[in-house]
């Protein structure tokens, strides 16, 4: 995230990465990192678990409004 961030801003994002990442990446500079690679099955098929966490939560959200209009709360 602070990589894509940092052609938008560049120092701050720089001073984030020299506090906290460069010792671990062993990059000099943000912007010397290279772009993740985004491979979209792989991260669809991660995600699958929470999409479905989420759909629950949906259904919970929705009965909890049903049943605060129905009590004119």
């Amino acid at each position: 995230m602070i990589k894509m961030i940092a052609p938008i801003l560049p120092f701050i994002t720089e001073e984030l990465y020299q506090t906290y990442y460069s010792q671990v990446l062993g990059e000099k500079s943000v912007h010397t990192l290279a772009y993740p690679n985004n491979d979209v099955f792989a991260i669809k098929q991660s995600l699958e678990p929470v999409y479905k966490n989420m759909d629950t939560v949906f259904q919970i959200i929705e009965k909890v409004r049903g049943y605060k209009t129905d009590s004119k709360l």
